[in-house]
């Protein structure tokens, strides 16, 4: 099955919010077509949960893994979600929401990792994390 993989990222940097000084633009936008294999597979991660192993699919040789958070409830604030990759002894890479986001995103390009475990330090609030694989 063809897999399409496209990514856009934009990121306007300035020194205030009345964007008075430019202070660097980045714009950049990928398509990757593969004949290989990919999917998308979500998680519940509940409410302080430490080093759910995330559903997903056999991703050790794929080139990309895009992890997408969000909160269960859609009229509630996000938090953060810490992920480890491959071990759970391993340090934690915490995936935030921007300020006014109701969304996380963590785009990894190295193949290799075989297992994703998530944690929710939040007492409230329950979250999704969705894996998405592309090609190898």
């Amino acid at each position: 099955m063809a897999i399409r993989l496209r990514y856009k990222i934009d990121a306007a940097i300035s020194s205030n919010s009345s964007e008075e000084k430019d202070l660097g633009n980045g714009q950049f936008e990928v398509v990757i077509d593969t004949q290989k294999e990919g999917g998308s597979w979500r998680t519940k991660v509940f409410q302080s949960v430490t080093d759910l192993p995330l559903q997903m699919g056999n991703i050790g040789q794929v080139r990309y893994v895009l992890l997408r958070i969000t909160p269960v409830d859609p009229n509630t604030t996000p938090v953060p979600i810490k992920i480890k990759l491959d071990d759970t002894a391993n340090t934690p890479i915490e995936i935030k929401p921007m300020d006014g986001s109701k969304e996380g995103y963590f785009l990894l390009t190295a193949p290799g990792v075989l297992n994703i475990f998530a944690t929710n330090e939040s007492a409230a609030i329950d979250m999704y994390v969705t894996v998405y694989a592309v090609g190898d």
